[in-house]
């Protein structure tokens, strides 16, 4: 269990932040075990199969990086020292009649320094360390992106 975050994850979009265009803020984690060489990928509770970088709203009562790392202990039950942006991304919605245009989706590397047994969304998440070859066969789209900017791959992450 966390000290510094509570074990009861957010829930709903009354304090999201949008940008002045209309798109949800998103921020999330690439997160990365230097000591192993490996990084957490969890399961998405959208699309059961799939594996996703931990990520969500960025809400009005908090900055960017302090939701980026809190999305990070609700979803994956880690916790870090939060690293370089890595991915700034804008995806358009294409569903009729969304609030929002799409998301703007904004991706740190955290370094973790602690994994916890129990966490706010561990009984609907799994989570998986791997080696970044591993994780790249089975993500997609911006999560695979952010994936290829992280200290791990092969070019040593962002310029």
């Amino acid at each position: 269990m966390s000290e510094h975050f509570s074990m009861e994850a957010r829930v709903g979009r009354d304090r999201q932040r949008y940008t002045a265009d209309e798109y949800r803020e998103v921020v999330g984690t690439v997160p990365v075990d230097m000591a192993t060489g490996k990084l957490l990928l969890i399961s998405s509770r959208k699309h059961p199969g799939q594996w996703v970088i931990p990520k969500g709203g960025w809400d009005d009562d908090e900055t960017r990086e302090d939701a980026a790392v809190r999305e990070t202990w609700e979803e994956a039950g880690v916790e870090g020292t939060l690293g370089p942006l890595i991915l700034s991304h804008r995806k358009t919605s294409n569903k009729t009649g969304a609030k929002e245009k799409g998301t703007h989706v904004q991706i740190y590397e955290l370094y973790v320094s602690k994994v916890a047994q129990e966490w706010p969304e561990s009984g609907d998440r799994q989570r998986q360390w791997m080696r970044y070859e591993e994780a790249l066969a089975l993500i997609k789209g911006f999560v695979l992106e952010a994936v290829q900017q992280c200290s791990l791959s092969p070019g040593g992450g962002v310029e």
